[in-house]
């Protein structure tokens, strides 16, 4: 019996000495410290990456969901929000880690996959692009109100009776009046004109600055409008000169300001040389929500 107690001991000393030379893992600081509801806390942290990583899945058409991914839980009521297509009948949108997936309710059969990123993404930019659409609009009627129309290049006797002659200096062609040309007669979303560039000479005024010259001496003439309006310099100088006829002008752009709506407009004055004989013609130019500077009076 002695023997017996004297093993137990021995026994028990070496057990006791071993856990004693081997090694204790250290929790982390922040978890040796925390408190009960702290710990709470880290644990929820791990179940929500746990659950992260479980959703991390790469979901082809075809395939066929797990149960525990079809869940209310998963379930994207936001598919309008983002441009989704509305879901066929016994089908759903589900956000499963990067994807948004159109899957059976029935059976989780996947019939569409597309990228969360690049969804909302595009969805961004179809929200910025409406904005942009109708801030245009906006635009578009606050000219109506103050100018009375849009002008586009029906309103200009230049193109009305050039457009099918020569053009030595490009005004039609070029960069001057070209953005204009493209969309004269195609009325593009319902737009007579779209451009970032251009001079339309509509109304009196125009007609009186134009109609003593040939269409050789306003392809000059239109030059040098778009090229003295857009250069936006006060008190600038620009003249022009047919070297076929002689003929020659000058363009005086006297100064810049904003109307009351925030258009930006120009005064000018025009001369014109023919037979040797000036004649002048006074003006204001405004650009329009097209781009286009229309010469308005």
């Amino acid at each position: 019996m002695k023997k017996l107690i004297l093993s137990a001991t021995a026994l028990t000393f070496l057990a006791s000495s071993v856990a004693t030379a081997m090694p204790v893992a250290k929790a982390h600081p922040a978890v040796q410290n925390a408190t009960l509801s702290q710990l709470v806390q880290y644990r929820g942290d791990d179940r929500r990456d746990y659950d992260r990583r479980r959703d991390d899945h790469d979901f082809k058409r075809g395939d066929r969901l797990p149960r525990g991914l079809r869940d209310k839980h998963h379930v994207y009521y936001g598919w309008r929000e983002s441009n989704l297509p509305r879901p066929p009948r016994g089908y759903q949108w589900l956000m499963i880690g990067d994807q948004y997936v159109l899957a059976s309710i029935f059976n989780g059969r996947v019939r569409e996959v597309r990228d969360v990123e690049r969804v909302e993404r595009r969805a961004d930019r179809e929200e910025r692009r409406a904005r942009r659409e109708y801030s245009r609009a906006e635009r578009e009627a606050q000219w109506r109100a103050r100018y009375a129309r849009q002008y586009n290049l029906n309103d200009d006797q230049y193109y009305r009776e050039c457009s099918r002659k020569p053009d030595p200096a490009g005004a039609l062609v070029g960069a001057v009046i070209g953005g204009l040309l493209g969309n004269a007669a195609g009325n593009r979303r319902n737009e007579t004109t779209t451009t970032i560039v251009g001079v339309v000479a509509g109304g009196a005024i125009g007609a009186a600055l134009t109609s003593k010259l040939d269409c050789n001496d306003r392809s000059y003439a239109y030059k040098t409008y778009t090229t003295g309006f857009n250069a936006g310099k006060a008190n600038a100088y620009y003249d022009w000169r047919n070297p076929q006829s002689g003929t020659r002008g000058q363009l005086h752009v006297l100064d810049y300001y904003e109307d009351e709506d925030n258009f930006n407009c120009t005064v000018y004055s025009q001369k014109i040389w023919i037979d040797g004989r000036p004649q002048e013609a006074r003006g204001r130019a405004c650009q329009q929500p097209d781009g286009a500077w229309a010469i308005i009076d």
